[in-house]
């Protein structure tokens, strides 16, 4: 059925494709809030065609996953603190889902919320979702060293060659004189290759070539 409903969605003419993009976006739409909301399903309507087509085909390659690769691969990530909210009454991505996530991810914070659907803007989904942004926001502020502090502690770890583009972008915006030199005196007159494109450094400035 999915087969058949993609090739429907990818076909060129406009008299095939949406309805059955209409269809399934006002379906979708329908069930992701507790109690009816037909602002909602007029905002899937009017994005259809490119959210019918995304989801689609991701379902058609199973979301580009193996099976349970992500349960299996927690423990990459499972010494982050973490928070999983989910709604009670989500038909759209079932519970059992976030239950099984809360199972694997121990010391994460896993909140229920009891009546709401899964839309974030259904307002108990947004205030739980805020209220642990907030906590997280505070509790790093606390936590994390001045930007200066950490350019030295990341000059001292990494090779300056052996790091990330976003890493000496944070460095040379630090603060840190010191450290942003060690990264310019790494870069200069070098041409790197940065995700296929050329990178020309010179004492003041980073190009894409």
């Amino acid at each position: 059925m999915l087969r058949g409903y993609v090739r429907r969605l990818f076909d060129p003419d406009p008299r095939v494709h949406l309805p059955f993009a209409r269809a399934w976006s006002e379906y979708e739409g329908s069930c992701s809030t507790l109690v009816p909301n037909p602002d909602l399903i007029r905002q899937f309507s009017d994005d259809a065609l490119a959210l019918a087509r995304l989801e689609a085909h991701f379902f058609a390659h199973d979301c580009f996953l193996a099976a349970n690769q992500l349960l299996s691969n927690m423990y990459r990530i499972r010494h982050l603190p973490a928070s999983i909210i989910h709604a009670r009454y989500d038909m759209v991505c079932p519970i059992v889902s976030a239950d099984d996530l809360a199972r694997a991810w121990a010391g994460c914070r896993y909140i229920v919320v009891p009546e709401a659907g899964h839309s974030v803007w259904e307002p108990p989904v947004r205030a739980a979702v805020v209220s642990e942004v907030e906590q997280f926001k505070r509790r790093l502020s606390k936590q994390a060293a001045p930007p200066a502090q950490q350019a030295a502690e990341m000059i001292t770890k990494t090779p300056v060659e052996k790091m990330e583009f976003a890493d000496w972008i944070y460095i040379l915006n630090s603060g840190n004189q010191q450290a942003a030199d060690q990264v310019w005196n790494t870069l200069k007159d070098k041409a790197l290759r940065f995700q296929g494109q050329v990178i020309d450094a010179n004492k003041s400035t980073v190009q894409m070539a």
